[in-house]
Parts: structure tokens; sequence; C-alpha cells
């Protein structure tokens, strides 16, 4: 297994790299090699590239919606004609937490002009409303990771250290030597991400897998996406069967000779129930549909895992 390459978000201590250790706490013999990468686009290049065997992308956050990054990889590669495929799926739990110097001078005085608070986007948006709250005038900003926020603080000198705080997971603090300003940040209890571990080759037995993704795009004309859409409406042949959980438009970025710039592609999860030939079926009748069709294929849902009740 030591011969495996994963690659994640990094550097070490973000909350992709908590997330993969605690999927693959369930029951490995042995662990595979963890890479850790700077950015999202530099994963996919990875797993193009054959530097890895598998990448672990966050997908979507229950309060902010989905990664971009990650749903602007998948259509980077697609239009690149490169095999990707969704191979698994783990729903975690954010935890997040105020981080930095014991003497943080915005505690006691929020309305100080004088406060910085360092984070990746995402975690700042989810907990903007604390933010706004008690430290209004603090300057929010953006790094390529949580981790690699607390890296860089580590190497203020200390009076920076005491006027800069850095929004994480609480485990931050014992890797960089932080303290816990306040162990709790985010604007609601209910905080969670869907990570996928991507792959270049499908699972072994897709059968035996509920759920897929798949993306498409149409002919830019009244009525295109409603005839897609129809396919797995009730009562049509598979429709029973297929519960669409989640619709995401994205515009690509890229084009190609069948996508146009600008043009939307329709990021599409499905949930199947019950005979998965008709659902085989109704993805078929979807491809000749559409002018861009990609089955990222089957893989087990997150409800799998040590998902809390």
């Amino acid at each position: 297994m030591r011969d495996k390459k994963i690659g994640f978000l990094g550097p070490q201590g973000t909350f992709s790299e908590i997330a993969l250790n605690q999927f693959l706490a369930g029951g490995l013999d042995s662990w595979p090699e963890m890479i850790a990468a700077s950015s999202i686009p530099q994963l996919f290049d990875w797993l193009r590239d054959d530097k890895v065997n598998e990448i672990w992308v966050p997908v979507e956050n229950s309060n902010e919606g989905v990664v971009t990054d990650t749903i602007d990889g998948f259509m980077e590669q697609l239009i690149e004609k490169n095999e990707i495929y969704i191979i698994d799926e783990y729903k975690f739990n954010v935890e997040l937490a105020l981080l930095g110097h014991p003497e943080f001078i915005g505690k006691g005085s929020p309305k100080s002009d004088h406060i910085k608070i360092w984070s990746h986007e995402n975690p700042l948006r989810q907990c903007r409303t604390y933010l706004h709250e008690q430290y209004t005038n603090a300057a929010l900003v953006t790094k390529n990771s949580t981790a690699a926020a607390a890296e860089e603080w580590k190497k203020l000198p200390e009076s920076e250290k005491k006027r800069t705080a850095i929004v994480g997971h609480f485990l931050l603090n014992d890797r960089y030597h932080m303290g816990v300003i306040d162990p709790f940040v985010q604007g609601k209890k209910i905080n969670q991400t869907i990570f996928n571990l991507l792959s270049k080759k499908k699972n072994e037995n897709e059968s035996k897998h509920e759920k897929t993704t798949i993306i498409f795009a149409i002919e830019d004309k009244p009525g295109a996406l409603v005839n897609i859409l129809k396919e797995f409406s009730p009562g049509e042949e598979s429709g029973n069967n297929i519960n669409l959980s989640r619709i995401h438009p994205r515009p690509t970025k890229t084009a190609d000779e069948i996508i146009k710039l600008g043009q939307y592609a329709f990021f599409i999860e499905l949930l199947v129930n019950g005979n998965k030939k008709e659902v085989s079926a109704a993805l078929t009748r979807v491809k000749e549909k559409a002018s861009f069709y990609k089955c990222l294929g089957f893989y087990p849902s997150s409800r799998s895992y040590h998902e809390e009740p």
C-alpha cells in the first residue's frame, strides 16, 4: 500500500489532511504516502501527470456551496480529454477556531483597526458573521489554506503575531505553537464539507455503488436543459429510481471544438435506487442529447462512513 501516493491540499494541518486521515482510518493494513500540494489546480495537474495515484479534493460545503476550484479542475481535465473518476466520498465535520498569540491585541478590543485575520477564503466566509460582530474592522486576508496561513504566521516577528490571528482547525495550535483565542467561531453549528477521492481509473465493481456524478453541456436554446432533466422525472422509465441530490451550473473557462468559451456545463449528482440497468439507459439518453457528456463513475455515498445521526 505504501507504493500508493495520494495528493491533498497542504501544507500539513489543513482540513483536507485531517479529513483524509479520518477517511483512511477506516481499516487499511498500511498507510499510503500522502503528498501535500500548494493548490487544488496543482492536485489535478499531479493526477494528470501520474505524479500521484489519487487526489483528495473538497467538493462542497454545507454552508457555502461548491468549491469552484474543484469544479473548474474537473472541467479543465475533461476538456483536455484526460481520464478522471470519483472513486469515493467522505463527509467531514468542520470545526473552526480562532488561533493566535496568547496576547492577541484583538481580544477584548474588537473595533481595533490594527488586526489581521488570515485563512483560506472558505473558512473566512463560514465565520463571517462572527468576525463582523467580534472584529468589525479587522483586515481579512485570504491564504492558500488554513495551514499555509498558520505556517506564515509562525514566521512573523513577535509584534506582528500579536496583531494577527488565524481561522482554522484547533489542531493547528499544537503544530504551529499557537494559542486558542476562541474555540468556536463558525456561524452555524452544523458545518460539513464533502471530499472526493479521484483517480484515473474507475472503481473495479461499480455495480455495488449507489452514487454517480455526470457532467454535461447542451446547446444554448430554449428547453434544452428541461429535455435532459425529464429523463430523471418520476413516471419516466428510470425516474422513480433516481434522486438528483445536487445540480450545479458552471461556466466553462476553456473551450474546444465541442464546448464554446463561456458555455455552461452542468454537474449533476445522482443517488440511485433499484435497477441500475434502467439508470444506465437514462444516462445513455442524456449522452445522446448533450453536446458534451462525461460520467465520473459510480462510487459509495458518504452515508457509508462515520456520519453522525
